[in-house]
């Protein structure tokens, strides 16, 4: 499902593919027109440089220690909680509560504070367990080390971490390794090249509502934007060179002799987090989301291969929704965030009854988590999503391990 694409150029992929259907043209250009209309944060914010509460210490405590496979240590999906775990910000064995979680992407990373604490909880409801007396999630995959924190409360089989997510908070067309050697805006291309490379050779790929639009997104808006190595001269983005890029997604050696080491992402030597107070918050991923669909269309185009590669089908957002949502106003005022938000909630109970004996407990938490990003949005709620729209793609059947689609 992932394409670890490790040493291939840019140039490598093709920016069309003869066999995906290009999104109605109306739809493209109310796309395209209506960026502009999309929710903004406060205007530009002075970022002012400061290295001594900017640093992020990776010595003594947090020197980088490499995980011990043998031992049971998690490491999964995401280059971010990897580099966390191995610089012992979160627990060495990758198995962490929510609330650790929230706390260093924070700290250490600079995320929004709004962003980091949906998707910490919104890990646990969903990879791990949130009724536990520790909710958290393995940032791997299923482990009995989960048996310390999760105490198994309430909780049906095998909660299967980060690894285990696929559709619901990982997605095809990920980021999480791409080219090395892009730098500047040229991300959102990747995003484009990764959606149709999968297209091109996944005859299950799929592409979610939250998991695609927000989650894989996510992962190519992410890394430039807390990932970049912050300077005096370059305060607010930073800059995100080979070696950091190199570094943050564990690939050693020479140009002509790149390796990849699983599970060894590390947080370089001097490293300039984002600034206190221009921290990367949900109105700013909104834009970056509204970008990539400006540019690409594809990029909120719910559907997928309908079991042979180059049979991309879009869903008709119209008939998903019951009318609720329609394509060619997706980027139209909050419509974007509500559609995928309010999905989410729609589709969520059948999910969490996969995971949950009771699953009323986890849906209030991800209906108030929810509500904390988007409750001033007033946005029209779907009752239902006509889930007959995913019969013709395989890779958005529900699994036997309480899988479904987000």
């Amino acid at each position: 499902m992932k394409s670890f694409l490790l040493y291939t150029a840019l140039a490598a992929f093709p920016l069309t593919v003869s066999g995906f259907p290009r999104v109605a043209q109306e739809a493209a250009l109310q796309l395209s027109r209506s960026v502009g209309a999309v929710p903004r944060s406060n205007g530009k914010r002075a970022v002012m440089f400061d290295p001594a509460a900017q640093l992020v210490d990776v010595t003594g405590a947090h020197a980088f220690t490499p995980p011990d496979f043998d031992a049971g240590d998690q490491r999964g999906p995401c280059p971010g909680l990897n580099a966390l775990a191995n610089h012992n910000y979160l627990p060495h064995d990758g198995v962490a509560a929510w609330i650790d979680i929230f706390n260093q992407t924070v700290s250490v990373y600079g995320l929004g504070e709004d962003i980091a604490a949906f998707l910490a909880v919104y890990g646990a409801i969903f990879d791990g367990s949130i009724v536990s007396l520790d909710p958290g999630y393995s940032i791997g995959g299923p482990t009995s080390l989960d048996e310390n924190i999760l105490e198994g409360l309430g909780i049906l089989g095998t909660p299967q971490g980060l690894s285990g997510s696929h559709n619901k908070y990982e997605s095809d067309a990920s980021s999480c390794r791409y080219d090395l050697y892009t730098g500047g805006n040229d991300y959102k291309l990747i995003s484009l090249n990764m959606f149709l490379k999968s297209v091109n050779e996944n005859p299950q790929f799929f592409y979610a509502p939250f998991a695609g639009v927000i989650a894989s997104t996510g992962g190519f808006s992410f890394p430039p934007r807390m990932m970049s190595n912050k300077s005096a001269e370059y305060p607010d983005n930073g800059i995100l060179d080979k070696e950091v890029l190199k570094s943050f997604f564990s690939i050693s050696g020479p140009d002509d002799d790149l390796t990849y080491t699983y599970g060894h992402e590390q947080i370089p030597a001097n490293f300039y987090r984002r600034a206190i107070g221009n921290e990367y918050i949900f109105a700013e991923f909104l834009e970056d989301t509204a970008m990539f669909a400006s540019y690409f269309p594809e990029m909120i185009s719910i559907g997928g291969n309908t079991g042979t590669v180059d049979s991309y089908a879009a869903i008709d957002l119209g008939n998903l929704t019951g009318g609720v949502y329609e394509a060619t106003t997706l980027l139209e005022g909050n419509n974007l965030a509500c559609f995928v938000f309010e999905s989410l909630l729609a589709a969520a109970p059948d999910v969490l009854k996969g995971g949950y004996s009771d699953p009323s407990g986890p849906m209030s938490t991800l209906l108030d988590n929810v509500n904390t990003l988007i409750g001033n949005y007033a946005c029209p709620t779907i009752e239902s999503l006509n889930e007959g729209q995913f019969a013709d793609y395989p890779g958005a059947q529900t699994t036997s391990t309480g899988g479904g689609i987000l």
